[in-house]
């Protein structure tokens, strides 16, 4: 894919191409495709081609990892997805925030994923600066709805599951 021309911190409204997992999209923005990357979650991982295992986490976390990529498909299909990108990440996706119809926290897909116990946090250690109020508040409220999901035991909180952080370690 070429190198875009997104300037960071100002809202786009691209088209969604498809949904890679539950924390990853292909969008396009003024003809040119790009991933982004949903900024502070982390989703189940998807089971790569070639990848198996009888490990029961293992075929635990990609079943949560199918389940979390419908739930983001439900979320974001049909709708007008505005997308705030801030930087790209050492896989050259954008780091974006995403919202459906307005920037408002009701309408931020992070914070829905979070609650709904379809991802777990993933936020930087000792990261201070927030620019704007909406940045500060989204990051406190990523922590706070994924401890909510926690306590309610919802998504995948509801049983034992690898963690994609962990999963991440390991060699499939």
């Amino acid at each position: 894919m070429n190198t875009i021309a997104i300037a960071p911190n100002k809202k786009i409204k691209p088209a969604i191409k498809s949904v890679v997992d539950g924390d990853t999209l292909l969008l396009n923005y003024s003809g040119q495709d790009f991933y982004s990357r949903a900024r502070w979650i982390d989703a189940p991982e998807t089971k790569k081609q070639g990848q198996s295992s009888n490990d029961p986490k293992v075929l635990k976390h990609w079943q949560w990892a199918v389940k979390s990529k419908g739930f983001l498909t439900d979320l974001i299909i049909g709708k007008t997805l505005i997308v705030i990108p801030y930087e790209l990440d050492q896989y050259n996706r954008w780091l974006c925030d995403w919202y459906v119809n307005t920037v408002a926290a009701t309408n931020n897909i992070q914070l829905q994923m979070c609650l709904s116990g379809m991802c777990a946090y993933y936020l930087p250690f000792q990261f201070y600066e927030f620019p704007t109020n909406r940045e500060l508040n989204l990051y406190l409220g990523i922590v706070k709805n994924c401890a909510i999901a926690y306590k309610l035991k919802s998504g995948f909180w509801s049983e034992s599951m690898m963690l994609p952080y962990d999963f991440k370690k390991l060699t499939i």
